[in-house]
């Protein structure tokens, strides 16, 4: 028995959950065949609905009818465009009519978004779903080689989770993970990256694991540096820009590993061998649709849609978590030997098109312009209400020849019709949660 194993198998015995099972299969289930993780998908899909049409008063007036217990993976599938995608919105308002009736409450763990988009999601968790994910969790951690025998130094990421490594569960949970953790790095106040310097070596930091732009912004401090030691780096939470992964592993001589995931979701990470992102397929079914609700082919873009299969007692049934993706395109497997889908491009938030003065314009025509501008470090949006204001981080600042170009391509590309001001910087604006909006929308 491995050490994973162990201590899940110990955290079950205090806490009477359901760890080192979903760890015994998670292990197993990264090489099955395409064949065996879709009968998983079916048989956990039907359960799923099952449940909800039975229990869930949302899902009694949304879903029409059951599946077929004779129904094949390709019957489900089709089966599922059926049911009406489920919105934020829709769980903000439906709150109440999306909890199992039967269940204690008090034997569900509240959860609350992190809100970057302005209105968190409130919702539940059942144990057993909580359990898979923090197991997936480190599953995707293993990927990036951050076994518990090596030192992680976690980054904070928000006020919320401060609390959380402060408190007793949080201190325990991070002494067996072999994990310290950074509670300034979301300030970025002046002293921040030499503290998080000092730590990498007084303690012998193997491994950062963080939000992209903390651990962008840090690489960018510590870029002088040398033999830091760092032996992984694990991003998430964030869209990860190129020239931040370029940058960060430039500083730290190391690869990036991108990981994607929500509150509600552990979604998708990358493996050793970096072709894209692998999902959590056992965990839940990630669909990809274009504007008019229809599955997209591999290499298409589209809106993300997450079914999750162990919530029961607050099911996410085709929930459209806001952010754009698309599945990569070539179908054969990762050269890693795991048989799970990859996501190719994570392109971030899907409901954000920009509105000034009546003129609606696409948030996508950003990253399509900006990857082709080679001197852009980083960029962020501004919006206002009659104009846009773009923050940009330059390799070389004394390049002035590239803002004039990024103005005069973004005037001719909105016909002189929005203000446009271009803004030299070298640091982004940070949420209150440490987050960095590509697109943020200002008073």
């Amino acid at each position: 028995m491995n050490n994973k194993q162990l201590y899940f198998k110990i955290y079950d015995i205090f806490g009477k959950r359901f760890a080192s099972k979903a760890n015994s299969i998670l292990e197993k289930s990264q090489y099955w065949s395409r064949k065996e993780i879709e009968n998983y998908q079916l048989d956990h899909l039907k359960k799923l609905i099952t449940n909800a049409k039975n229990n869930i008063p949302y899902y009694q007036k949304t879903i029409e009818r059951f599946p077929k217990g004779s129904w094949n993976y390709n019957d489900m599938i089709l089966y599922m465009q059926d049911i009406p995608i489920l919105t934020k919105e829709h769980v903000q308002n439906s709150f109440e009519e999306l909890i199992d009736p039967n269940v204690d409450r008090n034997k569900l763990i509240y959860q609350r978004s992190g809100g970057t988009t302005g209105h968190p999601t409130q919702f539940y968790h059942d144990r057993e779903k909580l359990d898979y994910t923090r197991v997936a969790l480190q599953r995707n951690f293993d990927w990036a080689g951050y076994s518990l025998r090596k030192k992680c130094l976690k980054l904070a990421s928000g006020q919320y989770e401060v609390t959380i490594n402060k408190g007793i569960k949080g201190k325990i949970k991070n002494r067996l993970f072999n994990r310290s953790f950074y509670e300034g790095a979301f300030l970025t106040n002046d002293l921040w990256a030499q503290e998080v310097l000092e730590i990498i070596k007084k303690q012998k930091i193997k491994v950062l694991w963080g939000y992209s732009s903390i651990i962008y912004m840090l690489a960018r401090e510590l870029e002088n540096e040398k033999d830091l030691g760092i032996e992984s780096i694990i991003t998430s939470s964030e869209t990860l820009l190129v020239s931040q992964r370029n940058k960060i592993e430039k500083t730290f001589q190391c690869k990036v590993f991108d990981d994607y995931g929500s509150r509600e979701f552990m979604i998708a990470a990358e493996c050793e061998a970096h072709e894209g992102m692998h999902i959590n397929e056992e965990l839940l079914l990630l669909e990809i649709v274009n504007d008019g609700g229809s599955i997209c082919s591999p290499g298409q873009s589209g809106d993300l849609i997450i079914t999750d299969f162990f919530n029961l007692s607050f099911p996410f049934i085709r929930f459209q978590i806001g952010d754009r993706g698309s599945l990569f395109e070539n179908e054969q497997a990762c050269s890693c030997g795991r048989n799970l889908k990859r996501l190719e491009q994570l392109e971030g938030r899907s409901s954000e098109t920009i509105k000034i003065d009546n003129i609606v314009i696409s948030q996508s025509i950003f990253p399509d312009y900006f990857k082709t501008v080679r001197n852009i470090e980083a960029y962020q949006i501004l919006v206002y209400k009659n104009s846009i204001e773009i923050n940009v981080i330059l390799y070389d600042s004394t390049d002035l020849k590239t803002i004039t170009e990024i103005k005069q391509h973004l005037v001719q590309r909105f016909q002189g019709k929005i203000p446009v001001r271009i803004h030299l910087t070298t640091q982004l604006i940070q949420e209150s949660n440490g987050k960095v909006l590509v697109v943020k929308k200002m008073d």
